[in-house]
């Protein structure tokens, strides 16, 4: 135990194990077995233990670091959406969800383990820009950085929880150290996504008219097609402008 907590404290795998002690992977398995079944391990998916702290009467212990079993279990991977708006800052909501992107398709898109949820969508390969390094224990996660994590909720406003919660992230993004204008359209014109622009560029203009900058760079990057402000809401009206179904509660003021 001491030799594989030194070496891989967080999460514990047959073939790191094998590696750190020298083993065949069968002989490591056995051990990695032999060690959960004795309460030193808590299984959380074939072939993936952590660490009971000796304080613990569960057999099976809360997550001390769930982003960095994340990291682990589904890379490569970011933390976003609403797990990245409230690391940032731009919510005072706690969310019982960690909320993942993956290049690699899930069996599973919901997961929980040892009682803690998670929420794994697949992106692109060429999405996946736009993150800073933090630890977690011992562990280095990637989360996106505070204008990719707005971007990513306009190109899914799912990921924000629907499309109020990521006007709200978003005004808290643009009163916050974290705004950088260009950053954010840098980060837009890169996943060359029209939906962003449209989806950015009415709320923008509807509840912040005086970035002008960015009303003006969406105006001029929309796709042809027609889109809808947040597919959970209703379709009432067609604005032409943004090429954007919207809601009637969206086409009058709304308060934030």
């Amino acid at each position: 135990m001491s030799q594989l907590l030194r070496s891989s404290p967080d999460l514990i795998t047959i073939d790191s194990a094998a590696t750190i002690l020298g083993l065949a992977q069968g002989e490591a398995q056995e051990i990695l077995f032999h060690l959960a079944r004795n309460g030193w391990l808590s299984r959380v998916k074939r072939g993936h233990y952590i660490p009971v702290p000796l304080s613990s009467n569960n057999a099976q212990p809360a997550l001390e670091y769930p982003w960095a079993i994340a990291a682990r279990l589904f890379e490569p991977c970011y933390i976003a959406g609403w797990s990245a708006a409230e690391y940032w800052d731009f919510t005072e909501q706690i969310f019982n969800t960690t909320l993942v992107l993956t290049t690699k398709q899930p069996r599973r898109v919901r997961e929980e383990i040892n009682a803690t949820k998670f929420l794994i969508q697949t992106i692109q390969q060429d999405a996946f820009y736009g993150t800073k390094s933090i630890w977690q224990g011992q562990t280095k996660v990637l989360i996106s950085d505070p204008s990719k994590t707005i971007v990513d909720m306009f190109y899914k406003p799912a990921l924000g929880g629907g499309i109020r919660q990521v006007a709200e992230f978003y005004k808290n993004y643009l009163k916050s150290e974290h705004k950088d204008i260009n950053l954010l359209v840098e980060y837009a014109l890169k996943l060359n996504k029209g939906v962003v622009f449209k989806r950015l560029g009415f709320i923008t203009e509807k509840l912040f008219p005086e970035e002008k900058c960015i009303i003006e760079v969406a105006s001029k990057n929309l796709s042809s097609g027609y889109s809808k402000l947040d597919i959970s809401l209703p379709q009432d009206r067609l604005l032409r402008k943004w090429n954007l179904w919207v809601s009637n509660s969206w086409l009058k003021e709304v308060p934030l």
